[in-house]
């Protein structure tokens, strides 16, 4: 067999073909460049937009803080208001006729009523428990089962139910 021509027509067919699929790839690359472009410009506004919400709540926060920083002041200044007067109601005043040691025991009660507060209570120490020569039973509570315990120097009362008192005791 002959070896075949080539049609000079197929072949410039073929190489004006492959220039035209170039072109449509070079052109499919740059659509797809415009398009990425575009996102990005896209993303670029939402980024700016986010930073002025982000920037205008930063404000927003400033201003809270503001004034809460300022109720906090002026309630501090009407809590000392009040405890100023509560001490000087607490406060005993000195007679124009009192002696310079009646002066002075004044001056001590009252820088002691300063530095304590006038509507806590003082009380008074709690008395030790009265030991009782009965032995304990059922109608003791825990609180004074685990003062004998404490007392008999039991190990771990702190964590035993009133039946294990009552037999530690016991």
């Amino acid at each position: 067999m002959a070896p075949k021509k080539s049609d000079p027509k197929k072949s410039e067919a073929k190489k004006s073909g492959s220039k035209t699929s170039g072109k449509a790839k070079r052109s499919k690359h740059e659509a797809l460049v415009d398009d990425l472009s575009t996102q990005v410009k896209k993303l670029a506004k939402h980024l700016k937009t986010a930073e002025k919400e982000r920037d205008a709540l930063g404000k927003k926060l400033d201003k809270h803080k503001a004034k809460t920083a300022e109720a906090i002041r002026a309630v501090e200044k009407k809590s000392r208001k009040q405890l100023k007067k509560a001490q000087a109601v607490a406060m005993p005043t000195a007679t124009p006729t009192a002696t310079p040691a009646v002066k002075s025991a004044a001056k001590s009660t009252a820088t002691l009523a300063a530095k304590t507060p006038a509507t806590s209570p003082v009380k008074a120490p709690a008395a030790p428990a009265a030991k009782t020569s009965a032995a304990p039973d059922d109608s003791w509570t825990v609180t004074r089962l685990r003062a004998e315990a404490r007392a008999q120097t039991v190990a771990g009362y702190s964590r035993m139910t009133k039946g294990q008192l009552l037999a530690a005791i016991r």
